[in-house]
């Protein structure tokens, strides 16, 4: 019998509120040629009961013969898997009936790309509130984004196995609770990544959710892989002010006139390097970066007619290109507060 072409892949560990649902997400997808490799971390509720309940082929259930934690389960699944591409299933989560179809679509009809995600729809347990994340669709601005966030789920993951396998990429312990952060990281360094722009697995929110119970492990490592990023650039982060560094990128625009000094220069650091490196595409970062820093000027008209020239007079205005209707409303709210 000849290999599934994919290999879903769910680690487990005491998921017994959620798992049948997850399960049945994968078993009830419109494609079927798949095998679906559920890795149990040494469960000691009735996880393991629930799975072993379905009657199902395409389940192949291993258990590890004690916890190894969540980055060498992954590890090991890449390693047992069989399909040609690994599509990452977390057990609190439910996937679309034809996530399977188009992430196979997708990848067969793009052999160049090594990987592809999808948008997210995000649910609350015990709540109404739900909503859609989309997500860049292509590797440039993946890559761009992920300077201050993840921006490929790992969650909606599809991955061409062999191109991981072949470059010895593997999730890293350094980085734990962002290890798919940096693993994403590291991939769109070495290939092409794509996002599909529709929500195709729901992800669930609650408070046993890893991100809930560690979020000041993940807080901590998801700097440490955005200092990974900029050391690539050519610049080195240890002086950098990371809060000011998250409020301009998540575009905050309560900066004091100082603070606005400081960001100027920061990304006035991260274009040359980058110009040098050519790390991340040069033109699409200029262009990115550049925008936000005008809209952070523009918002901060508060301060008069010196935000206006904090804007016209720095080495960032040939990098930027506003309509001439777009700077007089600029010069006319900041000569309104003078």
């Amino acid at each position: 019998m000849s290999n599934p072409l994919v290999t879903v892949l769910m680690p487990v560990y005491n998921t017994e509120k959620y798992i049948a649902e997850a399960i049945d997400s994968v078993l009830n997808q419109t494609f079927r040629d798949f095998e679906f490799l559920i890795i149990d971390d040494g469960s000691t509720d009735d996880s393991v009961k629930i799975i072993e309940s379905y009657n199902d082929k395409r389940i192949r259930l291993v258990r590890n013969d004690k916890n190894i934690k969540l980055i060498a389960t992954l590890n090991k699944g890449i390693d047992l898997a069989l399909g040609k591409y690994i599509c990452r299933v977390d057990a609190d989560d439910i996937c679309m009936p034809t996530r399977l179809e188009k992430q196979v679509r997708f990848m067969e009809h793009n052999p160049d790309f090594v990987a592809c995600s999808s948008g997210v729809e995000i649910f609350y347990e015990n709540s109404n509130k739900r909503f859609n994340i989309l997500y860049e669709e292509y590797t440039d601005e993946i890559r761009i984004k992920t300077i201050y966030q993840n921006h490929f789920v790992h969650p909606s993951s599809f991955i061409r196995k062999e191109f991981i396998i072949n470059r010895g990429l593997r999730f890293s312990s350094e980085f734990i609770h962002t290890e798919d952060y940096f693993f994403f990281v590291k991939l769109s360094e070495l290939g092409q990544l794509h996002n599909i722009k529709e929500s195709l697995v729901k992800v669930r929110k609650h408070m046993t959710n890893v991100s809930v119970l560690n979020s000041d492990i993940q807080d901590r490592n998801s700097i440490n892989v955005i200092k990974y990023q900029l050391n690539r650039i050519g610049i080195c982060p240890v002086d950098i002010d990371f809060d000011l560094y998250f409020r301009f990128f998540y575009s905050s625009f309560d900066f004091t006139t100082d603070e606005i000094e400081k960001i100027e220069n920061l990304v006035i650091d991260i274009i040359k390097s980058n110009n040098a490196s050519e790390y991340l595409p040069t033109e699409k970062l200029n262009t990115f970066i550049c925008d936000k820093w005008y809209h952070l000027c523009v918002n901060s008209t508060r301060y008069g007619w010196w935000a206006y020239k904090r804007y016209k007079y720095s080495p960032l205005i040939k990098y930027l290109k506003i309509s001439k209707f777009k700077k007089l409303r600029f010069i006319i709210k900041s000569l309104l507060k003078y």
